[in-house]
Parts: structure tokens; sequence; C-alpha cells
């Protein structure tokens, strides 16, 4: 068992597992080794095989807090964060005050979007353990999410100057940055997330919608061009793409942009509005017709329905139905929130009725 703990420590960890299983052929029974195995096993990305291991510790070992957390760490592995926190909250009721402890539950606080939770056991963690780094940054976290971006940006500071080369920290802080409209900050650390990791797609993403905002269009451009590349998936940089290249006036792209955010998320009403905005700059007018049509059934928000009512409405009128035209327009008036949306658009109608 010591060869097997001291392998452990010093990075041999195909030596440790060889004899720790060897100490269970010997002895059955003995929980330290389950929990050693156990370890070795989270370390080596298995949490199913680290949960049975823990379980038998702890089954050896009844009240063992160390096992209890290491359920929760094998939970939180598996993405079973509500079970994780239950196994914390019974690691922390046997005595595992550690900082650890505290720290690992806030992140299973912050996956379950329990954000209060979260800051309270970050703050314990760091009360135990000031030099706890990833804390401060999961503080950072929690907080942006209760949009207390002010003190996010302590936080995400602070855990930047522990450790000044992890490019998260910077990319979390420029969010938090952005929000509170310091673009320059936020500009700042984007780019130092990219000189970091030159594929870090968020930061591309968010960069691009600051040059975007600052009339960089085409470093805008490029920025979502990047990060759609670099990651298939990420539907913003798609969404911003095609939003993009629709006001430049460049169809062909934005539909191609759309079409893969729609590949992504079918249910998205701004995405097939988008691309009816799109088919309506080529003057497709059936296409942008079933695209806005397909939108409307996605159940948009009253100020989408309106605005979607309203382009499905020039549709028609371009395409020469005024009746149907004037049937959108009256449905768009009905759901515009705003009074001065329902005045352009009454004003629409009237125009067209004595058109008609």
């Amino acid at each position: 068992y010591n060869r097997a703990s001291l392998a452990a420590k010093n990075g041999r960890p195909e030596q440790a597992l060889r004899d720790v299983k060897r100490v269970l052929e010997l002895d059955q029974d003995n929980a330290r080794a389950y929990l050693l195995l156990a370890k070795l096993y989270l370390a080596a990305g298995a949490p199913d095989k680290a949960l049975k291991a823990f379980g038998k510790a702890f089954r050896e070992d009844p009240g063992n807090a160390a096992a209890l957390k290491g359920m929760g760490d094998a939970r939180f592995l598996k993405r079973d964060f509500r079970k994780a926190v239950e196994h914390y909250d019974r690691a922390v009721k046997e005595g595992n005050r550690e900082a650890h402890t505290f720290a690992n539950r806030c992140s299973a606080f912050i996956r379950l979007e329990e954000f209060e939770k979260a800051v309270r056991d970050c703050r314990e963690a760091l009360r135990i353990d000031s030099g706890l780094t990833d804390a401060y940054f999961n503080l950072g976290v929690a907080q942006g999410a209760q949009g207390k971006n002010r003190e996010a940006v302590e936080a995400f500071t602070i855990a930047i100057g522990k450790s000044p080369d992890k490019p998260d920290y910077y990319y979390n802080r420029g969010t938090s940055f952005q929000k509170l409209g310091d673009l320059d900050k936020a500009l700042a650390d984007f780019e130092k997330v990219l000189q970091l990791d030159p594929r870090h797609a968020d930061a591309l993403n968010n960069r691009g919608t600051i040059f975007w905002t600052k009339s960089n269009v085409e470093g805008a451009l490029n920025d979502f061009r990047q990060a759609a590349h670099i990651d298939k998936g990420h539907l913003p940089a798609h969404k911003n793409l095609g939003a993009a290249c629709l006001a430049q006036g460049r169809p062909e792209e934005a539909i191609e942009a759309l079409e893969r955010a729609h590949d992504i998320d079918s249910k998205d009403p701004e995405i097939l509005a988008a691309l009816g905005d799109a088919w309506m700059q080529k003057e497709q007018w059936k296409k942008a017709l079933s695209f806005f049509k397909k939108s409307l059934r996605r159940s948009p928000s009253r100020e989408q329905t309106s605005s979607i009512l309203t382009r499905q409405g020039l549709a028609w009128e371009k395409s020469g139905d005024l009746r149907r035209a004037l049937k959108s327009y009256e449905k768009a008036l009905d759901a515009a929130p705003e009074p001065g949306l329902r005045d352009a658009l009454a004003g629409k109608i009237a125009e067209l009725k004595s058109r008609r």
C-alpha cells in the first residue's frame, strides 16, 4: 500500500494501480486501498469505476468523509450534479471541511444554476484557503450569472493575478466588462485570450460583436467566420455571421451561415425569420414567406411576432398580393408592443387600403 501511495504521488499511476490491486487481493476489506483505487480511477477519467470503489471504501468505513467527497467528485464527472451535491452535503456533515469540498460543491451549484448557494460555498472555500484560485474564478462566474458584474470583475481579476496564463479567466472577465458597457477593457481581455489560445471560438465571437459595435465590419465578419470554422456547432457565431452578412447585403453568405445555425437549432424563430430576410434580399418572395410562416409556428415572443408579421406583410406586398399583405400588417398591429411601432403599422395599413 505504501508503495502504491508513493507511486500515485510521484505521477506513476500504472504502478500505483498494480500495487493497490495487489493490496486488495490480500485484504478485500481494506478501506484505504479502495479509497486510493477510487482516486486513481477518478484521475484517469473513469467515474463509474471510481464511484464503485468509493462506495466500497465507504461500506468498509462508514462515515468516511473522504469517500463521500470522492463520490461527489465522481458524480460531478458523470454530470449528475444533483447527486454530486447530495454526496458533498453528506461529506460536510461527516466533518469534511476541506476547501476543495466547498469549491467543488460550488461548481455543482453553478451547473444547477443555484447561484446564491454557489457564492456561499465559494466564500467558505476561500475563507478556509484564500489561495484557491479556481474558487475566485467560480465566484466570478456565479456573481456574473446573478448580474453582479462589477463584483465578478473583481473576483476574476484576483484569479488572473494568481494564474495569469488561464484563457478562460480573461474571457469571463471580458464578458463581464462587455455587460458593463466597458468595451475597451472587454476587447483587451478578448485579445489576451486569443494570444493564449488563438482558437478560442467564444473569444473570437465576442470580439466580433465588439468590432461590429465599433463599426469595424470586416474585423467582425472575420472573427465570426473564424469562430464558426473552429467550432462548427457554435450557434452564436453562425447567427452573428448571418446577421452581419444580411446587414451588409450579402444574402448568399448569410443563407449559408443561417442554414448552419438552423441545423444546430431548428426551433429558433429568429433564425427562421432571418432566413426569410435573406431570401427577401434575393427577391425570392415565396421562399421568404415559407420561412416567415415557419418562424411564426415556433411561438416567438410578442415583439418577435409583430416584427415577423411585418416582414411577412412586406413579402406579400412585394409579391403583389395586397390582400394578404394587409392581413399580415393588421395582425402585426395587434401584436405590436410599442406605441411608435403601432403608429407606423397603422400608417402602413392606411396606405395599403388606399392603394387597394
